[in-house]
């Protein structure tokens, strides 16, 4: 089986280098069109991965990228005959607006709390966690032999039937705790030392009030009380926002806090305090 990669952060490092152990072959195409170069996964294995070969064709599409990039990596995918026809695996932060117009309908949603990061040329699995699989129009079905390669590669990894739901209960844990992090120039699990009750029950009282609106059934209590174990789970972590504004590049708090603002509007509700931390972190990128 012949699988694509697209990107060259942790996440799509990690999973390229746990497929290849799982003996498949594995190409990545890096956004420069060099091809990758070799990492040493947890300070024990050296990883060597093949360059993308246009004449070859994949069996399935991996793309690990950032929310603002998707829209650009979707022009240049449509110029390949697999476009539409093969699986394309999508891993991005936040959402995106007017998706269901804007990608194919053969387009997976991947979301995972595996952790991970890069430092030169290490790449290392953070955080053991899980992933979720799940398609972008109701209905489509994941090849079997496809799900339990990733399920062997880096377990667990479930089907969802629905998994907006899932999508967008990562949103809003997401949004009460990376522009936070930010805010206090901390991480994650430093934020406990910082007045952040009162934000995160109103960022989770906003947020209600749209998922209300759209279907979705959460309480605001609960929503603060998952990012409380996420913090307490990933406490030694930096956030990736906190860690692009260390790098000084752009961040994805639009499609964050921005998104939910955005969406809230088109509804005629009010969200503040998503706003507020919208702007202030769009303040700080300003500064770069």
């Amino acid at each position: 089986m012949r699988w694509l990669v697209y990107g060259e952060g942790a996440l799509s490092g990690l999973i390229a280098a746990k497929l290849q152990q799982q003996h498949q072959y594995v190409m990545v195409a890096t956004r420069s069109g060099t091809p990758p170069q070799a990492f040493i996964l947890n300070q024990e294995s050296t990883i060597e991965l093949n360059a993308f070969d246009p004449a070859q064709t994949p069996d399935v599409v991996i793309a690990a990228l950032k929310a603002y990039d998707i829209e650009t990596w979707l022009e240049q995918a449509r110029q390949h005959a697999w476009y539409r026809q093969i699986p394309l695996i999508l891993s991005y932060n936040g959402m995106l607006i007017a998706e269901e117009s804007l990608l194919p309908a053969n387009s997976f949603h991947w979301v995972t709390t595996h952790g991970a990061f890069r430092d030169g040329a290490q790449l290392n699995h953070a955080g053991q966690g899980e992933s979720w699989l799940g398609a972008q129009q109701h209905g489509s079905m994941f090849p079997a032999a496809m799900l339990a390669t990733l399920n062997r590669s880096l377990p667990p990894f479930h089907w969802l039937p629905n998994i907006q739901n899932k999508r967008w209960h990562k949103l809003a844990i997401n949004c009460l705790i990376n522009p936070l992090t930010v805010l206090y120039d901390c991480k994650n699990g430093e934020l406990l030392n910082h007045p952040i009750a009162k934000p995160q029950q109103q960022l989770a009282n906003e947020f209600v009030a749209l998922a209300n609106q759209l279907g979705m059934q959460w309480t605001a209590s609960e929503l603060v009380a998952d990012a409380q174990k996420v913090i307490q789970a990933t406490a030694q972590n930096r956030s990736s926002m906190l860690s692009d504004i260390i790098r000084q590049r752009r961040t994805e708090i639009d499609y964050l806090n921005g998104f939910v603002v955005q969406q809230c509007e088109q509804l005629g509700l009010s969200a503040p305090t998503h706003r507020w931390l919208w702007e202030h972190v769009k303040a700080v990128e300003s500064r770069f």
